[in-house]
């Protein structure tokens, strides 16, 4: 399982990294009610911390299409 989190939070970080380089990147701005419930969640079990990141990752890509 930490080898799936971590390859996640890897993946994360290169879109991260790619978004920071693009120039033609216009960030957005996350809702504040989606960006508060990840704020708040507690991740009490290892499939707490599975849907935390895919829900990240979800919003991640969201930002980086600019939809």
């Amino acid at each position: 399982m930490n080898e799936i989190i971590k390859a996640k939070m890897d993946a994360i970080q290169k879109l991260a990294d790619a978004t920071a380089n693009d120039p033609f990147y216009v960030p957005r701005e996350i809702p504040v009610s989606t960006k508060n419930e990840a704020l708040t969640k507690v991740i009490t079990t290892e499939q707490d911390a599975e849907a935390f990141l895919i829900q990240i990752e979800a919003l991640s890509s969201v930002a980086a299409s600019g939809k």
